[in-house]
């Protein structure tokens, strides 16, 4: 669905927002069957592209959605370094020792993200209720609330 620009913001806004999130819950369930670095990497810039597209919205939303980026961040923060270890690994020189470090880091690293995605991210419920949640409360007069005035 492309953006209308008939229609007010915060109207966009519950409508393309929940499906944002809804491909973002949907590819990180796929990811999670990939351990290649690579395929962490672009999921995670995905992660970004969502968040970015929340945080322009925050005006309509309210600070409740700081909830949800606040969930996002700390998925990406740990694809990072999943990312960081695998580029280690490439522009260090040949090191048994060191590699086979970044090795057991980034399985744990990608553990913890495993993790973090089943028990909290997507835990029984949780699209529902961010899904709902983009539907329902984007609100114009929330912008008052959000400028800044001096």
């Amino acid at each position: 669905m492309k953006w209308d620009a008939d229609l007010p913001v915060e109207v966009n806004a519950r409508r393309r927002l929940p499906k944002l999130l809804a491909r973002f819950y949907t590819a990180g369930r796929e990811v999670l069957a990939h351990e290649d670095p690579e395929t962490l990497h672009q999921f995670r810039l995905h992660g970004k592209r969502v968040r970015y597209s929340l945080e322009l919205f925050r005006p309509v939303y309210g600070p409740r959605i700081e909830q949800l980026l606040k969930r996002l961040r700390r998925a990406q923060n740990t694809l990072g370094e999943i990312n960081d270890c695998a580029t280690a690994r490439l522009i260090v020189p040949s090191s048994p020792e060191f590699h086979a470090w970044l090795e057991k880091r980034q399985a744990a690293l990608h553990d913890e993200f495993r993790r973090y995605w089943l028990d909290e991210f997507d835990a029984p419920g949780e699209e529902k209720r961010w899904l709902r949640y983009l539907r329902t409360y984007a609100r114009a007069k929330r912008e008052a609330h959000f400028s800044s005035k001096k």
